[in-house]
């Protein structure tokens, strides 16, 4: 029988758990397998760019030859930095356990950049999706959300 697995994601953590039920075992349980955590994901936009240095020549009646950011805003550009190394270890992992399927639990508009992101491969062995941040609560409240028979 092929691993099933439950993966907990946001933008700054990242929690995989395998799903087993042994023969006789009356509640199946979720064992952690590997945990990553993105500092950036968290971090406020403040916090990280709080210097004027670096901003972009502007114009259109702003303060003279300064823009503050450019068209794709920093937040987006961390949103998208977070969404990519979420999908490289989901992927990374997915790969280095071939025959195994997984179940994912994110916030709804993460959820939807991974799904948009991540290879055809990985994709089609995603059984259900939660659109709910779930990366904190503990693995018996996690199992009790995918409905796992």
């Amino acid at each position: 029988m092929a691993d099933r697995y439950i993966i907990a994601a946001d933008l700054a953590h990242l929690r995989i758990y395998r799903y087993s039920q042994e023969p006789g075992q009356f509640t199946p349980s979720l064992q952690p397998v590997d945990a990553f955590d993105f500092p950036d994901g968290r971090r406020s936009y403040v916090s990280r760019e709080a210097d004027v240095a670096g901003r972009f020549p502007g114009s259109h009646g702003r303060s003279p030859g300064m823009s503050s950011d450019e068209r794709l805003s920093l937040q987006e550009e961390v949103h998208r930095r977070s969404v990519e190394l979420i999908v490289e270890r989901i992927t990374s992992f997915m790969e280095s356990n071939p025959n195994s399927t997984w179940d994912l639990a994110a916030g709804s508009n993460l959820r939807n950049h991974l799904l948009e992101t991540l290879p055809d491969g990985v994709r089609r062995r995603l059984n259900q999706v939660i659109s709910k941040d779930l990366v904190n609560v503990s693995p018996a409240d996690l199992r009790t959300h995918f409905a796992l028979r």
